[in-house]
């Protein structure tokens, strides 16, 4: 059952998140979608990633006073969704299916 929310929470103007350097290496990396900031709470918004990878994410937050904190996230990238088992299909002793060059898997009989 879903929960209705009472209040909406936007950041205050007089804080903001600047960001130097976040830049994906290639299609389908990890993105940056949206930022805000909550008090002593930084928050973000990722997507993307490449199933299987691990990110190392750096985080450095200033204050207007000059102060600095650095610490660095480790962020590993897994499936949402499993890919439905096909019933005819050539798999290893662990249960993984085997697939041709295109992904496809190959058919037991075909």
């Amino acid at each position: 059952m879903p929960t209705t929310a009472t209040h909406l929470w936007r950041p205050s103007g007089a804080r903001r998140v600047v960001l130097d350097g976040f830049a994906p290496a290639g299609p389908g990396d990890l993105t940056l979608t949206q930022t805000a900031v909550d008090g002593a709470i930084a928050i973000l918004w990722l997507a993307g990633g490449q199933i299987g990878t691990t990110y190392s994410v750096t985080l450095t937050i200033g204050t207007s006073n000059g102060r600095t904190i650095s610490r660095i996230v480790l962020l590993p990238v897994q499936s949402l969704a499993t890919a439905p088992a096909v019933l005819n299909a050539l798999q290893t002793n662990t249960g993984a299916v085997i697939t041709d060059q295109s992904g496809n898997p190959i058919l037991i009989g075909s």
